[in-house]
């Protein structure tokens, strides 16, 4: 990230008595791959090449300036091999490093003091799941890349058409309910998301607080239109309703 003196080792995460860690405080993810390129180290394969341009007139004892000669060239084109592909990986918000911070700047999605790279990576490649505008596959994709193992679905609720609109409506035709402004408030459960999480473990309800209430709530913030709401339920097994999904939290609690 930008801003961090990469001379000076800062350590990641909580303490490790805390037990309490996330798979990208150890730089990795659930969708990381093995490299495809890099099956062989690229500075062993080039100091084999040297050994061999080199002939048999030259010393092969791995000791020695002979030695210590190949093995820097070889370094050196190993890391323009990987420098390489290090622009690749920055070409595209979800596998940047060194341009995370301007892929952050450039996308919009909010960075704080407390966030490692991983975290920032994740927002940005979630937003970039939704380059053709909020639409409903790609909302989800997004919320999927943004939330991870804690996202469960996500419901919407729709009608046949205009004129017939959902039961929960309140405008001209329906009653309106009361406050707002103008006699009353406007709205319609049609333009609501609702995106069902589940709790992780205790150890971990802090972090899940600060995703679903700050993080998912800017991601979705910027990326719907204006006309829509949208809200989270955490689907446990505890008996009840479910607000936002159940009916009874617009009918059940109205005092009769």
């Amino acid at each position: 990230m930008a801003g961090r003196d990469p001379t000076v080792t800062t350590p990641r995460g909580l303490p490790a008595w805390s037990r309490q860690a996330s798979i990208g405080d150890y730089d990795g993810a659930t969708d990381k791959e093995n490299t495809k390129t890099e099956t062989t180290p690229y500075a062993w394969t080039w100091y084999q090449d040297y050994t061999t341009m080199l002939g048999t007139a030259f010393t092969s004892v791995r000791s020695g300036i002979v030695h210590a000669r190949k093995l820097a060239l070889a370094r050196l084109e190993a890391a323009k091999q990987r420098a390489v592909e290090r622009a690749i990986c920055n070409a595209m918000p979800g596998t940047a490093d060194e341009l995370l911070g301007n892929w952050a700047v450039a996308m919009s999605v909010p960075v704080y003091p407390e966030d490692e790279s991983w975290q920032v990576r994740q927002r940005c490649a979630a937003k970039l799941e939704a380059p053709n505008g909020p639409n409903f596959a790609q909302i989800d994709d997004s919320l999927r890349t943004l939330l991870g193992s804690i996202y469960v679905q996500s419901y919407r609720t729709t009608g046949t058409s205009l004129a017939v609109p959902p039961t929960h409506t309140f405008w001209s035709g329906n009653p309106l309910s009361a406050g707002g402004l103008g006699g009353g408030s406007w709205s319609s459960e049609r333009s609501r998301l609702t995106v069902q999480v589940q709790r992780p473990g205790d150890t971990e309800l802090s972090s899940f607080l600060r995703t679903v209430n700050v993080v998912m709530f800017q991601h979705l913030d910027r990326l719907l239109p204006a006309f829509c709401v949208f809200g989270s339920t955490v689907w446990d097994t505890v008996p009840g309703f479910h607000l936002d999904i159940s009916s009874l939290d617009l009918t059940g609690m109205t005092p009769s």
